[in-house]
Order: structure tokens, then sequence, then C-alpha cells
């Protein structure tokens, strides 16, 4: 009997530590997860490939146009 009433404590601190063990490791498993994501937008903003811009003629003949106006 009261072998019983020391080890309920031992089992709950049990249960606690390995839920919190698992907690931690999903925490850090999202955060590099958010690290690579704010890489990847970081590279997308940094390369972004430039937009060429193109007009077609009634004949169907296709001009490249300048962004810059020129």
């Amino acid at each position: 009997m009261i072998g019983d009433r020391h080890e309920m404590p031992r089992y709950q601190s049990d249960f606690y530590r390995e839920n919190y063990n698992k907690i931690v490791r999903w925490l850090f498993v999202s955060a590099l997860m958010m690290l690579f994501l704010i890489l990847v937008i970081i590279y997308f903003e940094i390369f972004v490939p430039t937009t060429k811009y193109y007009a077609s003629t009634t004949t169907g003949q296709l001009i490249e146009l300048n962004p810059s106006g020129s």
C-alpha cells in the first residue's frame, strides 16, 4: 500500500517528462521548418527573374518591350 503511494508521483513525473520532450522535439522541428521557409522566401525575393513584356501587331508578330520605356 505504501509502495503505491510512492509510485504514483513517479509515474506522473515520467508522463510529464516524456510529453515535455515530445513537445520540445516538435517545436524544434517546426522552428527548422519556419527557418527553411523564411530562407526560401528571401531567396525568391532576391533572385526575382526579370519580367519580359511583349506586344503583338495585327499580323501576330511579337515585339519585345523594355520596361524602362526606352
